[in-house]
């Protein structure tokens, strides 16, 4: 798992971009899709660790709460994606959906929800440890842009997480 921490910038974007366009067409692309996504969210969660374990004292940022969020998104969105093969609501199809409309778009929500947490997480911890200290939205929205632009703002954000990871973790900075 260290090896995946620090891959290069350049090796993510192949990784996100040029492996989903060799998935075979047909019902084994579910799975995946599935198993990429879920390696995907693997790394972010182990780089959130890693930022974490090397956040300054006083920045308020809680890892327990990104995790449950993710685990939430990812076993509904595999349920999903298993059970119905994905869902595509439009203004005109709505209907053919009945009651099941009331628990995909709160969900899908949800997930929106997950989504930005996890951008802000990352962002807030990689401007907190370049600046030792808590910080603001105007120190780490840049980040935040790189991050929701994720496949071209990480040629600029991963060779910074790469930096970070690089220094020793410091036992009293760890709770």
């Amino acid at each position: 798992m260290d090896k995946l921490l620090r891959l290069q910038h350049w090796q993510i974007f192949i990784y996100l971009i040029v492996v989903p366009v060799f998935f075979p067409g047909g019902d084994s692309e579910m799975y995946y899709q599935i198993v990429w996504g879920l390696l995907f969210v693997l790394w972010i969660i182990k780089v959130d660790e890693e930022l974490y374990n090397r956040l300054p004292n006083g920045v308020n940022l809680n890892f327990n709460f990104l995790l449950i969020n993710f685990f939430i998104s990812a076993a509904y969105l595999i349920t999903i994606w298993l059970t119905v093969g994905g869902y595509n609501i439009t203004d005109k199809n709505y209907q053919d959906y009945g009651w099941k409309v009331w628990i995909y778009i709160p969900m899908h929500l949800y997930c929106l929800f997950s989504f930005f947490y996890a951008i802000r997480f990352t962002s807030k911890a990689i401007a907190s440890i370049e600046n030792n200290r808590n910080v603001d939205l105007g120190y780490y929205g840049t980040y935040m842009a790189g991050l929701f632009f994720f496949p071209i703002g990480i040629w600029w954000i991963q060779p910074k997480i790469n930096k970070i990871l690089r220094t020793e973790v410091k036992f009293d900075e760890q709770e």
